[in-house]
């Protein structure tokens, strides 16, 4: 499999926020009209500086609010998908994130990982992990659903257990 060189969560979310802001027909101007909207004070500059690579982080204020102007998950401004790559073959290329000066992970653990479904690194104590999640969100991200109330193990895809008539 290829190894690209580590991406930073800056050039992550610039692409991310290009590649959606493309995808919902928008200029730049328009943008940054909609984040000065929901408080955030850019100005198409912003966004062309920050798409470009000349523009070197963005707040946690700027994030937010960009998943709420492009209306996807704050996740998924965070993170890349491989399909993005134009050099996208299944099983080939993995994206490697830089998520500290010295921490590089990939993709999927770091998607996994903001998702509070999973440690960062196999060197990481899950039962530290997990005793910052809210008991409701542990349950979701270990495999269990809430059916009335109750906590049950949501059964994996293709394990027969489906519809059944009887």
């Amino acid at each position: 499999m290829e190894q690209t060189k580590p991406l930073t969560p800056t050039q992550i979310v610039a692409a991310r926020m290009h590649a959606l802001r493309r995808k919902r027909g928008w200029s730049a101007a328009e943008l940054a009209r909609r984040m000065k909207a929901a408080g955030i004070p850019w100005e198409r500059i912003v966004v062309t500086k920050l798409e470009t690579g000349r523009r070197a982080s963005v707040s946690v204020d700027e994030l937010l609010a960009l998943s709420a102007v492009l209306n996807c998950p704050p996740v998924m401004l965070m993170t890349a998908d491989e399909r993005d790559h134009s050099d996208y073959d299944p099983g080939r290329v993995i994206f490697n994130y830089q998520v500290t000066p010295t921490a590089v992970s990939d993709m999927g653990h770091v998607r996994a990982w903001i998702r509070g479904a999973g440690t960062l690194s196999a060197d990481d104590d899950p039962r530290e992990f997990y005793s910052e999640l809210p008991v409701d969100e542990y349950y979701t991200a270990a495999g269990f659903s809430s059916v009335q109330g109750r906590w049950v193990r949501r059964p994996a895809d293709g394990d027969g257990k489906g519809d059944q008539d009887g």
